[in-house]
């Protein structure tokens, strides 16, 4: 019985387990997008190339709806059974799932849509700048990025005395400043898997999952320029 209390009171104070209730309708959609995004550096990079490379307007409406949750879940950075013990990262959830723009919060407040959805806005808004951003670095330019000035807090309640509930960071922090900040600290760390591949008809943009990085984006384009140099063949670019 003393250990129920125990329980009981530290959960109150952490908030463990208190937005499960919250999460349940779209954990299947969570886990899938955590399980595309990866939970290393190396696959969250390969994640965020392939995302800026995308042509969203050839996608479906279905499959824009997924990537929605993968950038939901890649500015989250957080296990799914890990947001509702978690209140700074359910925050952020909220932060990414929320109406980006006037049109947004109009349509979900006329159709009752729940707190939890992507929101197709930042989706374009965040492909747009990491497109600019992966441009430049293969063009070996700098990727200029300023932080926000932030001013923290903690306290060991996340129930203040006036009854809210509160993240550890006074400032409110946006959608797009969430997304920056992974995406420069991890491209910050893990920039050397960058390449560009060598195979003169493929020059496709690629991020290696190896701890070297390699010349070729894939075992196809690393055959066929070995197997033609081997038979003394002049690769030409017939792009």
């Amino acid at each position: 019985m003393a250990n129920s209390k125990r329980q009981s009171r530290l959960t109150q104070r952490t908030g463990e387990g208190r937005y499960r209730k919250e999460i349940a309708p779209v954990r299947k959609e969570l886990a899938a997008a955590y399980t595309v995004v990866g939970n290393t550096p190396p696959k969250r990079l390969k994640w965020l190339l392939l995302f800026a490379d995308k042509n969203l307007d050839e996608l479906s409406q279905g499959r824009l709806v997924d990537l929605g949750w993968e950038v939901v879940m890649f500015g989250v950075n957080k296990k799914p059974n890990e947001l509702e013990k978690d209140w700074d990262s359910f925050f952020n959830l909220g932060v990414l799932t929320a109406p980006y723009n006037d049109e947004e919060r109009s349509k979900r407040r006329d159709k009752g849509v729940i707190p939890l959805n992507p929101s197709h806005a930042l989706v374009r808004k965040f492909h747009s700048t990491m497109q600019k951003v992966f441009d430049q670095l293969f063009e070996d330019e700098w990727w200029e990025y300023q932080p926000p000035a932030k001013v923290y807090r903690i306290a060991l309640s996340i129930k203040g005395s006036d009854g809210a509930y509160r993240a550890n960071e006074v400032r409110d922090v946006t959608a797009d400043e969430l997304l920056m900040a992974c995406a420069f600290d991890l491209i910050k760390a893990e920039k050397a898997r960058l390449g560009i591949c060598q195979n003169p008809n493929c020059k496709r943009r690629f991020a290696t999952l190896r701890k070297t990085i390699g010349k070729f984006c894939s075992s196809r384009c690393s055959a066929y320029v070995r197997v033609n140099r081997a038979r003394g063949k002049l690769l030409i670019n017939r792009g």
